[in-house]
Order: structure tokens, then sequence, then C-alpha cells
């Protein structure tokens, strides 16, 4: 499971929601759930087929690109700033999971009792 992929629809759709709860914006709420709802999808994708970034890196760029032209245009950090910054995070985590995904696995990291395979 695409687990960073998934947590990033997820705070794409929180922060849409973020937009209408504070400035009662009906279009961030919107955006942030076609935007989240198409990332949600594209880590479903890159759940059973590592090799299916596309919906994922579109999805993604298209909402770099808004929200670049949003921080160019106020300046303001929040939330366009952000929300580059973690699109720059998530293209790390495409990168290194087509280079490294299917070479090789950390098996050990044990918490709680609970074993993990970070691969």
């Amino acid at each position: 499971m695409d687990w960073i992929g998934f947590g990033y629809a997820a705070a794409i759709i929180l922060g849409g929601y973020m937009g209408y709860k504070r400035k009662g914006s009906v279009m961030s709420m919107m955006a942030g759930l076609v935007f989240g709802a198409f990332s949600a999808y594209g880590a479903y994708n890159i759940s059973y087929n590592p090799k299916d970034i596309q919906v994922s890196l579109l999805s993604s760029g298209a909402l770099a690109v808004i929200m670049g032209m949003r921080y160019k245009k106020s300046g303001k950090l929040m939330p366009a700033g952000v929300v580059l910054g973690l699109r720059s995070v998530f293209v790390q985590h495409f990168s290194y999971q087509q280079l490294f995904k299917h070479t090789s696995c950390f098996h050990g990291l044990n918490l709680c009792g609970l074993s993990f395979a970070v691969c």
C-alpha cells in the first residue's frame, strides 16, 4: 500500500475542508475534493502497480502549478507554500520508489511488538 500517497490525498482533502471552514470558500472545498480524489486514485494505482505513477504525478503537478500561481500572486506561505512543499516530498517519494522499490527491503523495524518491512 502506498501510505504516503494516501496521506498526501488526505492532506489535500483536509486542506480544502479547512479553506471552506475558515473562509467559506466553496472553491477550496471542491478543489480539495477533486485533487484529493485523483491523488487517492493514483495512490491506489501505485499500490497495485508501483510503475503506474501517471495519475499521481498529473494531479500533484497540476495542483503545484495552481498553488504556485497563488503563492506568486499573494506571497503568503499558507496554503500555497505548504502544498508546494508537500508536493516536493511527494515527488521525492516517487523518485525513491521508482529507483529502489524492487531492489531491496529493510526488514526489522519493530514498534510495540508490531513488525514492519520498509521497502
